[in-house]
């Protein structure tokens, strides 16, 4: 979202860094970007909004962009009680919630290596200082956390 992209640079020139190229665009598309542009990426909250029928364009397009050796980290949410109220898999017109297996086999499809769950919370005390500014919220049935690499 726009308003983490603005908290990013304000990190980014507090720290002094320069060497984050930060974007707001829209999957699956990501066609002003650049083939194998960057190291590692971070989806947000974003393919709650990529429709099953654009979920495989979306992953190959990730895959495109990441240099080899690359990782991108989603964060999705994900409710196994909202999934079941609608059989499509939709929450509503604008929400699609996907499962671990389901990113997990776009992911492979798409070329990545692995697809894996991650705990972020563990990795987040782990890391105290890493995380510090993020916002998570500590439950494992609405928090699905994946690490794709290139």
């Amino acid at each position: 979202s726009s308003g983490q992209i603005e908290c990013a640079k304000k990190i980014m020139q507090q720290r002094n860094i320069k060497n984050v190229t930060c974007i707001c665009t829209a999957l699956p598309d990501l066609g002003e970007l650049p083939d194998e542009a960057f190291d590692k990426a971070y989806a947000g909250g974003v393919f709650m909004y990529v429709s099953k029928d654009e979920l495989q364009e979306a992953m190959q397009n990730m895959f495109r962009i990441l240099k080899v050796g690359g990782q991108i980290l989603i964060f999705h949410i994900f409710s196994e009680e909202m999934k079941s109220l609608n059989p499509e898999g939709r929450y509503n017109h604008l929400v699609s919630f996907y499962n671990f297996e389901e990113l997990k086999r776009a992911a492979l499809e798409a070329g990545f290596k692995s697809c894996e769950k991650i705990n972020f919370m563990s990795n987040a005390r782990e890391y105290p200082e890493r995380w510090k500014n993020s916002i998570q919220v500590d439950n494992p049935h609405i928090n699905l956390s994946v690490l794709l690499n290139k």
